[in-house]
């Protein structure tokens, strides 16, 4: 063996108890961060006045910020086998939700950087 090229020691592998800690922290990270989106949404997308339509934000947050609330509660009071079936049943939609974060995050976040840029080049009066 060439000097320097030492084993490395195998990753220890988690118990049952500590892969479930880890997907129960993850789920509740993710929805955590969704609810705080959601409320955010609530507020920044309401309309302004009657005849305006409602923006798809505004209303994912009126449809989804109270099952998302009862799905923190599952993960924070329930009972083990409930937070167990929660993570089950929802494990899939709850990764797809926090990569759909990202995306949105990231097209937003370029959308404010081509508005700066816009603003930032105009000449001012």
């Amino acid at each position: 063996k060439p000097p320097g090229k030492a084993k490395k020691p195998k990753p220890r592998q988690k118990s049952p108890e500590e892969q479930f800690q880890e997907a129960k922290n993850r789920c509740f990270r993710i929805l955590a961060d969704y609810l705080h989106l959601l409320m955010a949404w609530r507020t920044e997308y309401a309309p302004h006045s009657p005849e305006e339509a409602f923006h798809p934000r505004f209303v994912e947050a009126l449809q989804k910020q109270a099952h998302v609330e009862y799905l923190l509660d599952v993960l924070l009071f329930g009972e083990t086998e409930e937070k167990a079936a929660l993570i089950a049943d929802y494990g899939k939609d709850v990764i797809q939700l926090e990569q759909r974060m990202a995306e949105l995050a990231a097209a937003d976040a370029a959308r404010t950087k081509k508005h700066h840029e816009r603003h930032a080049a105009a000449p001012e009066h």
